[in-house]
């Protein structure tokens, strides 16, 4: 089983602008059309969806809202054939992120893990967390 970069999973979520895009995002497409089908098994981790994420929304390039973002993504991650520890709780980030569209969504995925089943406490001094329901940020003492 292969494991899949932050870049494969933007090339094939992204329009090509000139031919050497074009040639990657249809392998990334092909690669992606195999996974669906069952002919290949990938894996990825967390911290690389977390920058896909990023990349999306934030990166200098791209600057899509949350909703577009996940719109993108979900669907690839949400593939069966897709190894990735607690895949659950990033599809909830994902689903809870554009309901809270001025938190980066490596916040929102601390809130999902965070809340994972129950309410939690999560040290921190980022006030941001402070808005959100489940959860009760500590700061140190």
């Amino acid at each position: 089983m292969r494991f899949v970069d932050t870049n494969v999973f933007v090339t094939a979520m992204v329009d090509p602008v000139n031919d050497l895009e074009r040639r990657k995002s249809g392998a990334c497409g092909a690669l992606f059309q195999r996974v669906v089908a069952g002919e290949e098994q990938i894996q990825t981790h967390d911290t690389i969806i977390a920058e896909v994420a990023y990349v999306l929304s934030r990166g200098r390039q791209f600057r899509l809202p949350p909703a577009e973002t996940v719109r993108r993504l979900r669907p690839l991650i949400a593939l069966p054939h897709l190894r990735l520890p607690n895949k659950r709780v990033m599809l909830r980030a994902l689903d809870t992120w554009p309901h809270m569209p001025k938190l980066d969504f490596e916040d929102v995925l601390t809130f999902a893990y965070v809340t994972d089943g129950e309410d939690g406490e999560l040290y921190s001094y980022d006030h941001d967390f402070d808005r959100l329901p489940g959860i009760r940020r500590v700061e140190p003492a």
